[in-house]
């Protein structure tokens, strides 16, 4: 197990921290052409250009509230494999339910969530379910946040970091992400089982942005971390990328050998966007589900007279796989 000292330290982070709130940051554009299906209490800004069906076949995505009475017709899209999105606070508790009652294999990024985490999904592939968390922004209500938490639900994918093959059975990406005043984040986790070597393959890769801004206003990346705590022991862990010529990857090690964390330090090197991340190889053990304690942090930074302007936002949780045989 990881040690008591680690769990504190990665599910206690803060989600998100800065100067100032978020700012409205809705992008009606983003679901012009889209057709959706949508419960009758959910309301879409106007001009969004969406299209709304009632037959849940003929959908993109089926949209209803957090809180939902019933999860029938939940069933019914993600048996036609149309992705279920939740909006409102408590949305992820929704997606664990709605998993929960599917007889399918699922992986969720925790059990646990944010009062940020206000967008959740659900989405089949490869005869498993997969979920999503989202913070649109602690200042953007539920309507707003609807064009950018839809449209990133179907259009969102992992970073390319890992282009070789992977062998054995794959459980599927898990995802955590949002958006803050000065840039964008997003953390997605991926678990490979190895049954012939009895070993479990965790990747969890990372994109951070800014946002555009005057040059005097103007936000650069910081320096980034990936925290991991298994249950078992590493067996062997890489970062991806390594680092370049003007920035590095530092690498601590856990005492008891089940804990690795990665500090991508890009700091000061005036980088606006990056892809990162790690691959670490874990023992398997017999349960029925997968599961670790893992944060990535993201943070900002702008150049100030008397000090830098910082924003940090924080991925915590147990993701958690239930095995395809269970």
């Amino acid at each position: 197990m990881p040690s008591r000292r680690a769990v504190l330290a990665l599910l206690a982070t803060a989600p998100l921290a800065g100067c100032g709130g978020d700012a409205d940051q809705s992008d009606e554009s983003l679901l012009a052409g889209r057709t959706l299906a949508a419960d009758a209490r959910v309301e879409f800004p106007s001009d969004t250009g969406v299209a709304l069906t009632d037959d849940v076949a003929d959908a993109e995505a089926f949209v209803l509230p957090a809180d939902a009475d019933g999860y029938d017709t939940a069933l019914d899209a993600l048996d036609v494999g149309v992705p279920v999105v939740f909006v409102g606070r408590g949305s992820p508790g929704d997606a664990i339910r709605l998993c929960e009652q599917s007889d399918r294999a699922y992986g969720l990024p925790s059990r646990a969530w944010t009062a940020g985490e206000r967008v959740a999904a659900v989405v089949p592939s490869g005869g498993r379910l997969t979920a999503q968390y989202l913070t649109p922004g602690t200042e953007t209500t539920g309507v707003e946040a609807l064009p950018w938490a839809v449209s990133e639900v179907l259009d969102g994918s992992a970073p390319d970091l890992s282009p070789s093959p992977v062998v054995g059975i794959d459980l599927g990406w898990v995802r955590m992400g949002g958006r803050t005043d000065v840039g964008i984040y997003d953390r997605w986790d991926r678990v490979v089982l190895q049954r012939a070597n009895g070993r479990a393959l965790v990747q969890t890769f990372a994109r951070v942005d800014t946002v555009d801004a005057p040059f005097w206003d103007q936000y650069y990346l910081g320096d980034l971390s990936v925290d991991t705590a298994f249950d078992d022991a590493v067996e062997a862990t890489v970062a991806l990328p390594d680092g370049t010529e003007n920035w590095s990857v530092r690498t601590m090690r856990g005492e008891d050998g089940t804990s690795v964390s990665r500090e991508f330090r890009v700091g000061g090197t005036g980088r606006r966007t990056l892809a990162f991340g790690t691959k670490t190889l874990v023992e398997l053990d017999s349960s029925s589900s997968f599961s670790y304690v893992g944060n990535v942090r993201f943070d900002w930074r702008r150049n100030g007279i008397l000090r830098d302007d910082t924003w940090t936002a924080h991925t915590p949780g147990r993701p958690v796989w239930r095995r395809p045989d269970q």
